[in-house]
């Protein structure tokens, strides 16, 4: 089940959601309310549900495609997500399986932090639950990633909080996750 703001509960209105643009599989999870009647406007990509965050996720993509921004032109990336920001609340995760982006709303909606995840690791102590985990019996050590989240997850790891307060002028912040993969040939 999902909290619903804008949609029904429903299955095709959960998170995260996926399309295939450009020959790969890209995901967008969105915390917040937007008014989809904005992103409704000629899109390329269809909803399947009828989810604000969906509606967002296909405008975001369609503009992605017409004004033939990549994926790597975060600086783009960022002033479609700010003029998309003007109706509504967004903190939301966008990635295309290569790139990751972390946005922030640009009135600080929630919040957003992150932590980085490298070996060695560690034991971690969830927050709100009276339960650890064992990281080093978990991941392999070549294994790394990020966590981001509305709030610390965590009490034992390094979290960073995001916040557009944070840059003059107070601005949202995109953090630009580059993976590298190794693939075999």
């Amino acid at each position: 089940m999902r909290w619903a703001s804008h949609g029904r509960r429903a299955l095709e209105n959960t998170h995260p959601f996926s399309r295939t643009f450009r020959s790969r599989d890209v995901i967008l999870a969105h915390n917040g309310t937007v008014d989809p009647v904005v992103a409704r406007a000629a899109l390329k990509f269809r909803t399947v549900g009828d989810a604000d965050s969906e509606y967002l996720f296909c405008a975001l993509i369609t503009r992605l495609s017409e004004q033939r921004i990549r994926f790597t032109d975060h600086a783009q990336i960022e002033a479609v997500l700010r003029e998309f920001n003007a109706f509504g609340h967004m903190n939301l995760l966008f990635s295309d399986s290569e790139h990751l982006f972390g946005y922030h709303d640009q009135d600080g909606y929630t919040g957003l932090c992150m932590t980085r995840r490298t070996a060695p690791f560690d034991r971690v102590s969830l927050r709100d639950e009276d339960w650890q985990v064992d990281l080093a019996d978990e991941k392999r050590p070549d294994q790394r990633g990020y966590v981001i989240a509305t709030r610390r997850l965590t009490d034992d790891e390094n979290w960073t909080g995001i916040s557009p307060g944070e840059r003059h002028p107070p601005r949202p912040i995109v953090i630009l996750v580059r993976h590298h993969s190794r693939r075999q040939v």
